[in-house]
């Protein structure tokens, strides 16, 4: 079963996802960063579920208008948060305010709301290699990986 996966993105953060999502025959991934070019590849050929890219320009827009058309309300939006001010922010803040923000996604469009930032620094990640960046970067790959397996039901 071939099941497809339009990345609202640019090809980079492409790149940032789970190779289980990047490299198998199971999904077709298809990666676009304009919003009038992505509304129309959904009108024409609507995917299966979409992965949105949150520091994408009209990323909550494209959840947004998603969920106001009716025929395409059932596609599975989730929304990979990987603006870097509020990846900083979040280090800061209280988990009232994660929850806030998570609340803010889901009330826009989002079907799931993921912090997914922390794994875009690729470079730092090679720098440094310590345990607990590997592994914030496997759960976070784990947790999209879930979800994906949600968006299936």
């Amino acid at each position: 079963m071939n099941i497809s996966i339009l990345v609202f993105g640019n090809e980079e953060f492409l790149t940032t996802l789970p190779t289980q999502i990047r490299d198998t025959s199971a999904f077709s991934l298809e990666a676009i960063a304009n919003l009038q070019i992505a509304v129309s590849r959904i009108q024409r050929k609507p995917p299966d579920i979409i992965l949105v890219q949150s520091s994408q320009n009209d990323s909550m827009q494209l959840c947004s208008w998603l969920k106001e058309q009716t025929n395409l309300s059932w596609i599975y939006c989730i929304l990979l948060e990987d603006s870097p001010q509020l990846i900083a922010d979040r280090k800061n803040q209280s988990w009232e305010w994660e929850l806030e923000m998570t609340s803010r996604a889901l009330k826009l469009g989002a079907d799931a709301y993921i912090w997914y930032g922390d794994t875009q620094d690729s470079e730092s990640i090679r720098q440094r290699k310590t345990d607990s960046i590997k592994a914030q970067l496997n759960a976070t790959h784990r947790l999209l990986l879930s979800q994906l397996t949600v968006a299936l039901r």
